[in-house]
C-alpha cells in the first residue's frame, strides 16, 4: 500500500526540497552542512535534498504559494538587505514556512549518501 501525503488522503507521489533551489542560491554554500531530521544527523556537501513526504497536488499547491508568500523577507535576510516585517509578516515566517518545513522533514526518514 503506498504512503500517503502528510497533509492529505492522496499518496505520495512528489519530491519536496528541504531547502529550496532560490535558498540555496542565495545562500551560495562552499562548506559541508549539517542536517538532523528527527534524531538523526549527518554532514552533506550538497544540501540539495528531496524527501517524498507529500503528493504532487499539496507540494505545487498550497505548500508553493506559502513558500512564496514569505521569499522575499527570507531572500533580504540572507543577502543581509533592510527588510521591514510587521507583526503579521513576523507571525506568518514563523509558524507557517518553519512548522511545513518541520512536519515534512519529519515525516520522512533520514536517508543520505
Amino acid at each position: 500500500m503506498p504512503r500517503k501525503c502528510l497533509f492529505c488522503p492522496n499518496p505520495v507521489d512528489s519530491a519536496e526540497h528541504i531547502w529550496s533551489d532560490w535558498i540555496l542560491e542565495d545562500l551560495k554554500l562552499a562548506t559541508a552542512v549539517r542536517i538532523t531530521v528527527g534524531r538523526e544527523s549527518v554532514w552533506v556537501d550538497n544540501p540539495e535534498i528531496e524527501i517524498e513526504t507529500v503528493c504532487r497536488a499539496c507540494n505545487n499547491g498550497w505548500m508553493s504559494r506559502l513558500e512564496e508568500a514569505n521569499r522575499l523577507p527570507i531572500h533580504a535576510m540572507i543577502n543581509n538587505e533592510p527588510c521591514v516585517l510587521t507583526k503579521r509578516d513576523q507571525n506568518k515566517l514563523t509558524r507557517k514556512d518553519q512548522t511545513l518545513h518541520k512536519i515534512v522533514e519529519e515525516g520522512q526518514t533520514l536517508d543520505l549518501p
